[in-house]
């Protein structure tokens, strides 16, 4: 029997005032992003991190989008594609910002799931995390690359020369359920009301909301993506869902082939040393739109 891994998931960001009423933000200021994909049997999330939000998101996009389009169109078997996916994302991720110091130099962390036969291939960067979802409550099965003593420090991030994945392998079968989370909202959510919140009773529909709902009563803003996957013995029609827009710069994004050159005033030597007008131009408003 062929397995499948189907899920669901969300990435948020938000904001409350005064009187306590919360507003959801538009999707440039947030900085996490998902994607839950059952023909390619991957599930992952990513959370970027920059001088403001808005440099976060085109990071995280970025990081998604380059695995999707590796496992699609490399022709490799998974673990390869999955591991080229994670390179390439690294490169891109670097180009975004390849001139800016490293204080303002935007960096993903990511985590991500893809299914081969009766096992999953685990690979994550930084501190997004998967987790087991067990009646008992959540089992971690990655460990973050951070600093013990500070959990929002990270030791490995896309975008950086530290960048490289940890990738294991885990046996799954039918009925196996996982969380994957950012540290947007790891951090937020005590582990506890977490795992009270994951376990198996409820659709996983309902869990994401209720998941992000409790983020967004514990703090006051924030950004987050989460999402919950299920090994299923057969498909049942689940659509993949997060992104639906490839990135639009092919100098960012060209799956299964070389990153072509960048535009003039963006190369290496050229590009700029911050966030000026042609950057958020070329880059930060198309991938800021997905």
């Amino acid at each position: 029997m062929a397995l499948v891994l189907e899920g669901v998931g969300l990435a948020s960001a938000w904001e409350t005032d005064a009187s306590g009423a919360v507003t959801a933000l538009d999707r440039r200021y947030v900085e996490d992003d998902f994607r839950t994909d059952p023909d390619l049997g991957l599930a992952i999330v990513a959370r970027g991190a920059g001088a403001n939000r808005a440099q976060g998101r085109p990071a995280a996009v970025l990081a998604t989008w380059s695995v999707v389009g590796e496992l699609r169109a490399s022709g490799l078997p998974p673990a390869e594609a999955l591991a080229r996916g994670f390179n390439r994302a690294n490169e891109a991720v670097a180009r975004l910002t390849w001139a800016w110091g490293d204080a303002r130099r935007p960096t993903t962390t990511a985590a991500a799931m893809l299914l081969d036969g009766d096992q999953a291939i685990l690979a994550h960067v930084g501190n997004c995390r998967i987790c087991r979802i067990t009646p008992a409550g959540l089992v971690d099965v990655t460990a973050d690359h951070a600093l013990a003593e500070l959990p929002d420090v990270v030791t490995r991030a896309l975008g950086t020369d530290a960048a490289a994945a940890e990738v294991q392998r885990l046996d799954v079968r039918e009925g196996d359920e996982f969380l994957l989370a950012t540290r947007g909202l790891l951090r937020i959510v005590p582990a506890k009301v977490l795992a009270a919140i994951c376990t198996p009773a409820l659709p996983p529909e309902q869990r994401v909301f209720e998941v992000l709902g409790r983020a967004r009563a514990q703090a006051s803003s924030g950004s987050a993506a989460v999402a919950i996957v299920r090994v299923e013995g057969r498909r049942t029609g689940l659509r993949a869902l997060g992104g639906s827009m490839r990135p639009e710069p092919s100098w960012l994004f060209a799956p299964g082939g070389p990153l072509p050159s960048p535009p003039p005033g963006l190369e290496q030597e050229a590009a700029p040393a911050g966030p000026d007008a042609r950057w958020f131009e070329l880059v930060a408003e198309p991938l800021s739109r997905l």
